[in-house]
């Protein structure tokens, strides 16, 4: 019997393991130990596992830490056996298939964190724009259109929320767009649409490939990275607007953060925030209450200007 009840516990928690973990399949090499380079992902799932477990206890008997040494990565429930869900030194566990909502209750949220970056400053390549962008605003846009079949109706919805970067403001003081019709476009929801976005994001790289990018007013600081996450933004608005008719039950709210200059590997650890505070906005966001904002852009849990 117990052995049982372990057994339905651990599908409970693989069932968890896909709302908090986004999958891992955004991520780079995603069979990779969740580490360092992860950390700000990493936090989140830490601090939003605290919540769900505490919310299962609440609601099924499970609890967080007690009895165990008050250890986060423990599960008891009153049969008095343990689960572990995941040290911090362990690898994660192979993919498995994406689940269809008759099977499981589905994906209450979603965390698009694919960030990766190569060029600084007035070096680039065209190699390297085209895996950034690949990587941080096609592989976010591909995973949102894969999980939203499989969101989990809710009376207060289900949330989607994109990792993005100041860096990616269309009037950013550092990176602002050179070119004013795009940046009028952009933030037009007349004008907004996908085949604008990805054509930006075309010629951008049409530009890095034949040398004129520098001279066409791209953001020169990060400058691939600016503009996937400038794409990111501007996606996170456009789905906004085609999922707000929606009906009742079935929302889904999509928004998008900075966590901020957190010390990671990508800041080459110089930033001054810690993962924590970092992650901290990203969760506030995602666990607003109901009637929750959407296509809204938001840092230090207050609303900025995209």
């Amino acid at each position: 019997m117990a052995g049982r009840k372990v057994e339905a516990l651990k599908g409970d928690i693989r069932q968890l393991k896909y709302e908090i973990s986004n999958f891992q399949c955004q991520i780079p090499a995603v069979h990779e130990k969740i580490d360092e380079k992860y950390a700000i992902m990493k936090e989140m799932m830490r601090k939003m596992l605290e919540v769900q477990t505490k919310t299962t206890s609440s609601e099924g008997g499970a609890a967080v830490g007690q009895g165990s040494g008050g250890n986060p990565n423990t599960i008891r429930r009153e049969e008095d056996q343990e689960v572990k869900i995941l040290g911090e030194e362990e690898e994660m566990p192979p993919l498995e298939p994406l689940p269809r909502r008759g099977k499981c209750e589905g994906v209450g949220f979603l965390v698009n964190n694919a960030g990766i970056n190569f060029n600084l400053g007035s070096e680039n390549s065209i190699e390297f724009a085209e895996k950034v962008i690949e990587t941080n605003y096609v592989g976010t846009k591909r995973i949102i259109e894969t999980i939203i079949p499989v969101m989990k109706p809710s009376e207060n919805g289900a949330r989607i929320l994109n990792v993005s970067s100041r860096l990616g403001r269309v009037n950013g003081r550092r990176n602002r767009l050179g070119d004013a019709n795009l940046r009028e476009k952009l933030l037009t929801d007349d004008y907004l649409s996908e085949e604008l976005i990805d054509g930006m994001v075309a010629d951008f790289l049409k530009q890095v490939k034949d040398g004129t990018w520098t001279a066409n007013g791209w953001p020169q600081m990060f400058t691939d990275y600016s503009v996937s996450k400038l794409a990111v933004n501007a996606y996170t608005r456009l789905m906004s607007r085609l999922l707000s008719s929606r009906p009742e039950g079935h929302r889904i709210y999509i928004n998008c953060y900075c966590p901020g200059w957190v010390k990671t590997a990508m800041t080459g650890w110089e930033g001054n925030m810690s993962a924590e505070e970092g992650a901290d906005t990203g969760v506030w966001v995602v666990l607003l209450p109901n009637q929750s904002p959407t296509g809204k852009f938001f840092a230090e849990r207050r609303e900025i200007s995209f």
